[in-house]
């Protein structure tokens, strides 16, 4: 029982030591809040690796100029970045319906919002309403 004890306590201890994981590499270094506030006001090309080196000479003049010692780690360059997921706005169905509008005329406005919910659709990124079925068109009688 007692080498149980003591294996939980070393255990505990090595868990403590090592600490939780982290998403930076062990050793890096950020940019203090003077550093950070400084870079902030640089503006970068919003293109691969263009933006990343230039943030990069943003960051480590501002370090330089802030006296940030240690220099904040750079940002890998080599490796581009995942771009952020695009996502369609939460109501973007909705508000597509809500934007647009058939005349009050029977049949023709039932083949008209069939068309809105088909194409609010088709740019929203979602499953729509199933089509409604809409009696045929008729052709006007020519006298």
């Amino acid at each position: 029982m007692q080498s149980l004890h003591t294996l939980l306590l070393l255990i505990s201890a090595v868990a403590l030591t090592l600490g939780a994981p982290s998403a930076r590499p062990r050793g890096t270094i950020l940019p203090n809040e003077c550093t950070s506030g400084c870079a902030a006001a640089v503006s970068c090309l919003a293109s691969f690796p263009e933006s990343c080196l230039c943030w990069n000479a943003a960051i480590a003049r501002c370090a330089k100029q802030c006296k940030q010692k240690p220099a904040p780690t750079p940002e890998n360059c080599r490796v581009k970045p995942a771009p952020p997921p695009t996502t369609p706005p939460k109501d973007c169905f909705a508000e597509c319906q809500g934007g647009q509008a058939c005349v009050l005329i029977w049949p023709q406005s039932c083949y008209c919002q069939n068309g809105i919910n088909q194409r609010c659709a088709e740019m929203c990124g979602v499953k729509g309403p199933p089509a409604q079925e809409c009696p045929p068109l008729e052709e006007p009688a020519v006298v």
